[in-house]
């Protein structure tokens, strides 16, 4: 029984290690640029929503420090207004590339869930500058 499976498992075998050693040896010729470049593409998109990210917690950190004490001035605000500039290039660079090469379904999930933690920044600081200017959020919305 057992020379019976060996009789059909050492030629299998044997094809399968021709054909490793076939593939091994064209391996300079196989086209993996394309892998390799939408591999980068993937890991620059993740690099520019990862900057991003730490951009926002920092600027979180910040706000909800200056909510707190009510000690923020123009400068501070002006501050954080630029550095969510930046977050918000970052992260229109990566919808760039996201839109010209494609993503994966999990890259582009935290891409929206960052893009939603940038517009609630965005309506922090707006709350803080309202707050620095004395106006009450009806005061600062036009009536018509």
């Amino acid at each position: 029984m057992k020379t019976e499976k060996l009789r059909t498992l050492v030629p299998r075998l044997l094809v399968l290690a021709v054909l490793a050693g076939a593939l091994w040896t064209q391996r300079d010729r196989i086209p993996l640029r394309a892998l390799s470049a939408s591999a980068g593409d993937s890991a620059t998109i993740q690099g520019m929503i990862g900057k991003a990210t730490y951009a926002q917690k920092k600027i979180e950190t910040k706000i909800k420090e200056f909510e707190a004490r009510g000690d923020a001035d123009e400068a501070a605000l002006n501050e954080i207004d630029e550095q969510l500039q930046g977050a918000r290039k970052d992260l229109s660079v990566a919808w760039n590339l996201m839109s010209s090469h494609g993503a994966p379904v999990d890259i582009q999930g935290w891409y929206y869930a960052r893009e939603k933690v940038q517009g609630t920044l965005e309506k922090g600081l707006g709350g803080l500058r309202e707050k620095l200017s004395g106006a009450t959020p009806q005061e600062a919305t036009p009536q018509e």
